[in-house]
């Protein structure tokens, strides 16, 4: 088993761009596996759009680098790029009514998964790029997202 990143039930502020590698998706008490995200992916975005509670487990596959940024940091692009804010809102909103129904019993995991793998990949990297345009504007915004690492063991 690799390293937990966000724990089901924890308090979250983060958001995370998987930068390489790959993670899996679990919920519930038996963490029953739901997705694998790939390099290129977003997770824990529900946290920032009143979701404080995670609402699911993430576990590095192997090794995996993880980018973070923080809620006010995310705030701050998405004032700058407010075109961005209805995508992750809808993003956030999916995921959180996907991982309900699978954590309820509803619905076919495998097909859950597959939908959970592509989501978020281009405007991820869309994002990353505005996060260092505006980092190079505002050096506060470039301390609050810097990177942040996960390795499984």
């Amino acid at each position: 088993d690799g390293t937990t990143i966000v724990q089901q039930g924890d308090q979250g502020e983060k958001m995370y761009f998987l930068y390489c590698g790959e993670v899996d998706v679990l919920v519930g008490p038996e963490e029953t596996k739901v997705a694998r995200l790939q390099s290129g992916s977003v997770f824990g975005e529900m946290a920032l759009f009143g979701q404080q509670k995670r609402a699911a487990t993430v576990r590095a596959a192997g090794f995996c680098d993880c980018r973070v940024i923080n809620h006010r940091a995310f705030n701050g692009i998405l004032r700058r790029y407010p075109e961005d804010r209805a995508f992750f809102a809808r993003m956030a909103e999916e995921r959180g009514a996907q991982l309900q129904q699978l954590s309820g019993g509803g619905g076919d995991k495998a097909g859950g998964s597959g939908q959970g793998q592509q989501q978020g990949k281009k405007p991820a990297a869309g994002l990353r790029q505005k996060m260092r345009m505006v980092a190079a504007l505002r050096a506060p915004v470039a301390a609050a997202a810097g990177g942040g690492a996960a390795a499984a063991g």
